[in-house]
């Protein structure tokens, strides 16, 4: 999904930053010049986020947080060179990642997997620990129950309910006792 030289076809000051570094750490990895590329692209964007700050702040005439706040435009913003680079890379990142395959299957199996064990827990509320069985209503303990879970614990508790009972759950009659 993502490589160096990728991302460096995508953006231009990446490009410059991969060259640095691939001259710097000839012998380093590609993981490693990897990393210190992106450690590289980060540093430039904070940098450049800095300055165009620093700079807007000084046209703009402000002295204190005062006038900050009362002065009529963002005064926070990138150097040129940094919002150039900033908008190349929410350009690649939306096409190659964000709106990627991979990423869109995971996304709906990860839907179908919460809508899943949100209807086995409808259908088996004794399933619930007993702190949220009497809270509010069934709907709203079940929510209460899935939104508290860490991404581990959800992926081991689906597998305990609902993983090896096939595509309908556990066989049986729902748990009624809530």
């Amino acid at each position: 999904m993502l490589d160096a030289e990728r991302i460096a076809a995508a953006i231009p000051a990446y490009a410059d930053i991969l060259d640095r570094i691939e001259t710097q750490y000839p012998g380093a990895s590609g993981r490693e010049q990897f990393q210190e590329s992106v450690r590289e692209l980060i540093d430039d964007l904070v940098s450049g986020l800095i300055e165009g700050t620093v700079a807007a702040a000084k046209r703009a005439g402000v002295a204190n947080l005062g006038d900050v706040r009362r002065y009529p435009e963002r005064i926070a913003r990138f150097t040129p060179e940094a919002a150039n680079t900033s908008r190349a890379l929410k350009q690649f990142l939306n096409q190659t990642v964000y709106s990627s395959e991979t990423l869109d299957r995971d996304r709906r199996e990860a839907t179908a997997r919460l809508a899943g064990l949100f209807e086995y827990l409808l259908e088996h509320p004794g399933e619930l620990p007993g702190d949220y069985r009497n809270r509010s209503t069934l709907p709203r303990s079940v929510c209460d129950y899935i939104a508290g879970m860490t991404d581990r614990f959800f992926h081991k508790r689906y597998e305990e309910l609902i993983g090896g009972a096939g595509s309908s759950g556990v066989q049986g009659q729902p748990d009624t006792s809530f």
